[in-house]
């Protein structure tokens, strides 16, 4: 059976405008013959024989259109020829779909019930993907004509694979996901076409889980309500003149930390700071930070949070000229803002690791240096679990992560994970991120410290996630409002969990046993990724043990080949180069000098094939000029070269969306009130005997 013409086709090809060409009249028909059907020709090489249509299933006209799509989701498909099946898997399972259409499509699928329409398009989603898969021809532009390469190049086809995609359709047989486990720790490509399979995954997911709340939603809306009722008001003027005394007191020890925070050590030990506001900044946006930290206090008790909360005393003001006379080592880079000729700022009490980048080594521990910071990353991974159960996300644990500048063509100019599917002039929205740019630098103010989360106020609650992100990101535009929230929730976990590595990388570097040969190097780093991973979940799920072996739903060959392809791509690509080497690295055991992704591209046009294989070389030239900034990928492709990590992060994504319920059936559960995750739980032998509280140096009042 031809496929009819654009007079007579249905209607959802409204919601793939982009391709309405495809269905011209003048376009090519599915080609048949009168040969008898089963006589080993494909699908688009026989004629098929199906049931009549009903009266006026294609009558011309908007009124009278009665659509696939509508017959699809009440299962009325026995009038379905083979060419219908194929028609609808591949319009109506394109990859996105706009928002703007989802009244139309409504009403045209007769539904009022969001779920079984998302649901459908997630099935036909995934029987595209299948087909995808199956052309030889993997170039991207043969897959965004998919249809016509359907119709006329079988060549492009496996044998059998249309009819095999089709049958699945027919039968309504429930489909496995798109990516196979072994997928997880493939070696990486440099390929600029390359795709994430679990990209395909997690976007079928959350269609098909569109209804999906994070566990313990209520609590984060309890914590907004109180942030929403506080009015904050500035200290008093003898407030102001105590914050001014302190300042010009030369015994009180002044730091300036970061690019608009003054740490004053006061004579009794205690540890105050002065965050200031920045130029441009809404005071709204500026004291959500106090009202974070009040809230906090006024809800939980102290061993709720593993991380440090600090304390507020409140707001004030000084002179502008206060800051210019006061004694400073160091000037406050950050502009700031100057109201009627006065600064504004917050001061709070917190513990001096507050302000100790995770990134930074510990010099009072020779032995293990990292000590700190690894614990101090491993406060902060449990916290960011408990508080995505609440429904809130931090999206801007690096300075790269913090732009909210956005490139309708090229997406959004902060890096994020999901970065290529939030932009809408990319032809492979599922490629892989894009290179961090000079990450050295990037991560050495983070919001990640010895003490834990920083920075509180940088939260989203679920239900404002999409407009946190930057004006017109293209998840906002291509997805179904549902379905773009979903994606930014899983993506905000993907870039704190990204962001948490490549500041762990940074201070790991600065050791000469940082090397991808050095087998010790790669457990420790794959005992850092299953940790981190694991106190998340704990806070996620509430449970005081979880395993991620089990949360990622693999054997256990596939988890130990995930997770030692993880670690080595770390290493490999973020160890110290021979450009920025001292002499230790020089003479060390491990061969630094030549055995680096620095040497591996200048000299052989690409990095070391058992790490990443390239299908075209990269010229040694091109890389000499830009490789010494420190880009974590490689800028000229915009490659994020840590495929293994995005991929498992992804599959994570998607067990936490699905909610398997074996995850939660087999490990107990605890409930805070009754049993809450203390942070000395979190922390090794090694360093329980000087362990801190997570409320350090903080009376609740």
């Amino acid at each position: 059976m031809h496929l009819p013409s654009t007079s007579s086709q249905p209607q959802p090809v409204m919601a793939d405008a982009t391709y309405q060409k495809d269905l011209s009249s003048k376009r090519k028909r599915l080609h048949t013959d009168d040969s008898p059907q089963g006589e080993g020709k494909s699908l688009y090489h026989r004629k098929t024989t199906t049931l009549e249509k009903p009266e006026g299933y294609y009558r011309a006209g908007k009124k009278h259109t009665i659509s696939l799509m509508k017959n699809y989701l009440r299962g009325n498909t026995q009038h379905f020829s083979d060419n219908d099946w194929l028609y609808l898997i591949i319009k109506m399972g394109r990859r996105v779909i706009n928002s703007d259409k989802l009244a139309t499509l409504q009403k045209e699928f007769n539904t009022t019930k969001k779920e079984i329409l998302l649901d459908g398009i997630a099935k036909l989603q995934r029987l595209r993907y299948k087909l995808e898969n199956a052309v030889h021809d993997s170039h991207l532009d043969r897959r965004c004509h998919l249809y016509e390469a359907a119709k006329e190049d079988k060549q492009l086809f496996s044998t059998g694979i249309l009819e095999e995609v089709i049958e699945l359709a027919k039968n309504n047989t429930p489909l496995p996901p798109c990516a196979a486990p072994e997928r997880l720790y493939a070696t990486a490509t440099l390929d600029k076409q390359s795709q994430n399979p679990f990209f395909a995954d997690l976007i079928i997911a959350c269609y098909k889980n569109s209804d999906f709340l994070p566990p313990d939603l209520e609590t984060g809306h309890k914590i907004e309500s109180e942030i929403k009722k506080q009015n904050p008001e500035e200290n008093t003027s003898q407030g102001n003149l105590e914050i001014e005394s302190m300042l010009s007191d030369k015994t009180i020890a002044k730091t300036v930390c970061g690019g608009r925070t003054i740490q004053l050590s006061l004579p009794d030990n205690q540890t105050l700071y002065l965050k200031f506001q920045r130029k441009d900044e809404s005071w709204d946006e500026f004291t959500r930070e106090l009202k974070m930290h009040n809230t906090l206090h006024d809800l939980f008790s102290a061993q709720d949070f593993a991380s440090e909360i600090p304390l507020s005393k409140g707001l004030f003001s000084i002179p502008a000229d206060k800051i210019n006379t006061t004694l400073l080592e160091d000037k406050l880079e950050d502009k700031l803002e100057i109201s009627e000729g006065r600064l504004r700022g917050y001061c709070f009490e917190a513990s001096r690791d507050y302000v100790n980048y995770a990134c930074q080594l510990d010099p009072s521990n020779p032995k293990n240096p990292h000590l700190k910071s690894e614990e101090g990353l491993k406060k902060a991974a449990m916290d960011l679990g408990k508080y995505a159960r609440y429904g809130l996300t931090f999206d801007s644990l690096i300075k790269s992560q913090h732009s909210n500048i956005y490139d309708p063509w090229e997406g959004p100019l902060k890096w994020m994970t999901l970065g290529d599917l939030s932009a809408i002039g990319l032809d492979n929205p599922e490629s892989f991120p894009g290179s961090i740019y000079n990450w050295v630098e990037d991560t050495e103010r983070s919001d990640l410290s010895w003490s834990g989360l920083r920075d509180l106020g940088d939260s989203h609650i679920f239900e404002t996630l999409l407009q946190s992100l930057p004006h017109r990101n293209a998840l906002n535009t291509k997805f179904f409002p549902k379905v773009g929230k979903l994606l930014a929730f899983f993506n905000a976990f993907m870039d704190n969990m990204v962001a948490m590595v490549v500041v762990y990388a940074r201070g790991k570097r600065l050791t000469h046993e940082f090397h991808y040969q050095n087998p010790i190097a790669i457990e420790e780093v794959k005992k850092f990724i299953s940790d981190i991973l694991e106190h998340f979940l704990r806070g996620y799920y509430s449970v005081n043990a979880i395993s991620l072996q089990q949360a990622l739903g693999l054997n256990h060959t596939d988890f130990e080949q995930w997770i030692h392809r993880t670690a080595l791509e770390i290493v490999y690509w973020s160890a110290m180069q021979p450009y920025e080497m001292t002499v230790d690295f020089l003479n060390s055991k491990h061969d630094h000098n030549y055995q680096n992704y620095f040497m591996h591209m200048t000299q052989n046009e690409g990095p070391d094939s058992e790490i990443m294989k390239n299908s075209e070389k990269i010229s040694g030239d091109f890389f000499l000029s830009h490789g010494k900034n420190h880009d974590f990928g490689l800028p000229h492709i915009q490659g994020f070269p840590l495929q293994a990590l995005i991929k498992g992060l992804c599959k994570l994504s998607i067990n936490m969306l699905e909610q398997d319920p074996s995850i939660m059936t087999q490990i107990p559960q605890i409930h805070l009130a009754e049993t809450p995750l203390r942070p000395d739980e979190i922390l090794t032998e090694e360093s329980e005997d000087n362990a801190q509280p997570g409320f350090t140096n903080c009376s609740i009042q």
